[in-house]
């Protein structure tokens, strides 16, 4: 999490606690609203300041960083990509990263947690597709899978979480590297 606080038009972001920002968060993402702003949990998803952030990471949604102008526009932000040397990615440690222009798919670690700190589901009780044949059966590690008909390729590694034990799974990306 950076410090950039600017569009990618130089246009000043808006504070997240700013009507403008509630109002946006409440009319696109209503599920997410009351977890932040009505439990107050600003902090815990990263929403300090004005400062570009991509708060509710989905396979709807990019991966790129935004905020909210005083207008009340969500607009992204323009945030360097870390760089790695050219050979991070020939022979990677599967079991740490995955490599970005793969979109992770190779990645085989033991990460089991999103970037937002929730736990990840075991794959066999998302109840929303069969894993059975992809290996995804008996843990809940972050994995990226193509499989054709039940899920398209994101653009990271991702699980699934029920961070509100609610029984309803969602999606969410998961930090790994």
């Amino acid at each position: 999490r950076g410090f950039i606080n600017r569009t990618q038009f130089g246009v000043p972001c808006n504070r997240w606690d700013s009507d403008q920002a509630k109002a946006f968060v409440r009319t696109y993402f209503p599920e997410q609203w009351e977890k932040i702003y009505v439990e107050n949990r600003l902090k815990e998803f990263g929403l300090e300041e004005n400062f570009c952030r991509n708060p509710f990471p989905t396979g709807d949604e990019p991966e790129r960083a935004w905020c909210i102008t005083k207008a009340g526009l969500s607009i992204y932000c323009e945030v360097p990509r870390c760089q790695r040397p050219t050979d991070w990615c020939k022979k990677p440690s599967e079991q740490t990263c995955g490599c970005a222009d793969e979109k992770q798919a190779n990645y085989q670690g033991n990460i089991s947690e999103t970037k937002e700190g929730f736990t990840c589901i075991d794959w066999e009780d998302s109840k929303l597709a069969n894993f059975l044949d992809e290996g995804l059966v008996g843990h809940n590690y972050c994995r990226n899978r193509n499989i054709p008909g039940i899920m398209r390729k994101w653009e990271r590694a991702w699980c699934y979480a029920d961070p509100d034990g609610d029984g309803i799974s969602h999606t969410y990306y998961c930090d790994v590297d």
